[in-house]
């Protein structure tokens, strides 16, 4: 029996050749004990078996904010950094702490999708390095059997274009009380503790949070 266990962690990007990584044992000598899953990933961003939650398009998205930050959605497509963009979504926090400083954009599907073998969201990320927090949310409708929401966080403290691949299984709950959101950390139990079935999804929302002051 181990008097002490480790901490989770992950490796990626494995090459043919595999990975390498060192663990520095804090116990005496013991037989080495391993626990290893396998991450979700998904097809290729342009796969044709993709389902698209957004085009982007005109009234397609519904905006809210904090009182003190005001956001903006723009559509249409051009190119940046080499890149073509559907939509850029900007904030700006005229408070004076980050704290609460949120804003997000918001779809309804006029019928609600079928998730259910598409476990992984893929998307392109331009950043500006400011280090706030990207909320990839979907969620239930509440009026059939229970809300529940899926959360997938993104700290933007990177520039450019970034690729990422959320996978719906790995939800980030644990840092969910780090932030304060306008649902309320007395909701906790809406990404905690229910059971989150992914064939009736009916909102797509991307929230920004922990938008840095002045910016």
């Amino acid at each position: 029996m181990l008097s002490q266990k480790f901490e989770s962690f992950t490796t990626e990007g494995q090459t043919e050749h595999g990975a390498t990584w060192s663990i520095d044992n804090p116990n005496g000598e013991q037989p080495l004990q391993l626990h290893i899953r396998a991450l979700v990933t998904g097809e290729p961003f342009d796969s044709p078996r993709r389902i698209s939650l957004t085009e982007f398009e005109e009234g397609e998205f519904q905006k809210e904010a904090a009182p003190e930050v005001q956001c903006e959605l723009s559509v249409g497509r051009t190119v940046m950094d080499g890149r073509e963009v559907r939509g850029t979504f900007r904030a700006r926090n005229y408070g004076s702490v980050a704290r609460g400083a949120w804003a997000r954009a918001m779809k309804s599907f006029e019928s609600p999708l079928d998730l259910s073998s598409h476990p992984v969201i893929g998307l392109w990320i331009h950043g500006d390095g400011k280090g706030e927090l990207l909320n990839v949310q979907l969620s239930n409708p509440q009026q059939e059997t229970f809300e529940s929401y899926e959360e997938q966080y993104v700290r933007i403290d990177f520039r450019g274009w970034r690729y990422y691949e959320l996978p719906l299984i790995e939800r980030s709950t644990g840092e969910f009380l780090d932030y304060q959101w306008p649902y309320g950390a007395g909701r906790w139990y809406i990404l905690t503790g229910r059971s989150r079935p992914r064939n009736r999804m009916h909102r797509f929302i991307f929230y920004f949070n922990e938008i840095p002051p002045g910016q």
